[in-house]
C-alpha cells in the first residue's frame, strides 16, 4: 500500500485491521444512522474474503463476524429449538445487515445475521440475529442476540 502511493490514514487503519497475521483493508464505506459501516477485505483468506466493522462515534471498531456463540446465547425459543435439532450449527460469516429500529432516548439499534451450517459448505439451517445497539451521541452500548421480529 505505501509503495502505491496509500496514505498515512489508509495505512494506521490497514494496520489495526490486520491481526494475527491476516492482512486487511477497508474496500467500501458508508454511513447507516450516523454510525459507520465498513466493508473489510481479506484478499488472503480462503473462503470468507470479505466482513463488516461498525464504527462509532469515538472510533471503536465492532466486527459483525464476531458473533456471539449460537448455544445457550439466547432465550428466544425458536432459535433454541434450531439449535436442539442441529447441535453442531454454528455462525458462519459473513453477516448481513436486517435493518435497524430507534431506541429509548435518540438510540438506535443495527441488527444483522449471521447464518447458522455444520460446515462451510453446508446448507444454512438458521440465522443467527444480533442487535449492535448505540446510543444518542452514537456510542456503542453493547450487543445481545435477540429473537427474530
Amino acid at each position: 500500500m505505501r509503495n502505491s502511493g496509500a496514505s498515512a490514514a489508509a495505512l494506521t487503519a490497514a494496520t489495526q485491521l490486520s491481526s494475527g497475521g491476516e492482512l486487511a483493508y477497508v474496500s467500501a464505506w458508508h454511513e447507516h444512522e450516523g454510525i459507520g459501516v465498513a466493508t473489510v477485505t481479506y484478499p488472503f483468506r480462503a473462503n470468507t474474503n470479505e466482513g463488516t466493522r461498525l464504527v462509532d462515534a469515538q472510533g471503536k471498531r465492532i466486527d459483525v463476524d464476531a458473533a456471539p456463540a449460537a448455544d445457550g446465547a439466547s432465550t428466544d425459543p425458536n432459535l433454541q429449538v434450531l439449535l436442539q435439532a442441529h447441535p453442531d450449527a454454528t455462525p458462519f460469516a459473513p453477516a448481513q445487515a436486517a435493518g435497524s429500529a430507534p431506541l429509548e432516548n435518540g438510540g438506535i439499534r443495527l441488527l444483522y445475521r449471521t447464518p447458522l451450517r455444520q460446515c462451510h459448505a453446508c446448507v444454512d439451517v438458521g440465522q443467527l440475529p444480533v442487535a449492535y445497539d448505540f446510543d444518542a451521541q452514537r456510542r456503542f452500548i453493547g450487543q445481545q442476540v435477540v429473537p427474530e421480529g
